[in-house]
């Protein structure tokens, strides 16, 4: 079987680290696991983590582990958008990164707090979803990048979304 090595970032290394600590059991039986092989192992459950893992387990054959050193969505001001205010503080939901001192900001660091929690940075964004303007995208397929046009990832974002009000044509009506 072939292996690949992956390295891993300190928040990564860090999640790994705290998983490893804890007494793990199979979501389905609740029974702890004492040796188990996984076709993938996913580190961090924020939204493109959720989103591969999800795609991957569709696959009946395959073992897909999803690691999360956060815990679950449940407060409630993950789930209202002036929520963000109680969140962007608290590091039971956030990593609370800084970037190194930035010269052309007269050495400041600059706070880039990241989720801490499911859904990772996703659940702690003030519920706000940017998709870009179509021409943006068009941009990167006319400078030779097959595929990234925007007719060409409408059909993913809209297995993101779920706008019932939208245009049909535009945005999805029921997305997982």
């Amino acid at each position: 079987m072939h292996r690949k090595v992956i390295r891993f970032s300190r928040a990564m290394a860090l999640a790994l680290l705290i998983w490893a600590k804890r007494k793990i059991r199979t979501p389905i039986t609740g029974t702890l696991m004492h040796r188990v092989e996984f076709d993938y192992i996913i580190v961090g459950a924020g939204s493109a983590g959720c989103a591969v893992a999800a795609r991957l387990s569709e696959q009946s054959d395959v073992r897909v582990l999803l690691l999360e050193a956060g815990g679950p969505d449940r407060s409630v001001w993950i789930h209202i958008p002036l929520g963000i205010s109680k969140l962007l503080n608290n590091t039971k939901f956030i990593w609370p990164f800084k970037t190194e001192p930035e010269p052309e900001l007269f050495g400041q660091e600059v706070y880039m707090p990241r989720g801490k929690v499911l859904g990772g940075s996703g659940s702690v964004n003030g519920l706000v979803w940017v998709r870009g303007k179509p021409e943006e995208f068009d941009r990167w397929r006319a400078a030779g990048n097959n595929g990234w046009g925007f007719d060409d990832l409408l059909p993913y974002f809209k297995k993101l979304e779920d706008y019932p009000e939208g245009d049909p044509a535009a945005a999805a009506m029921a997305a997982p």
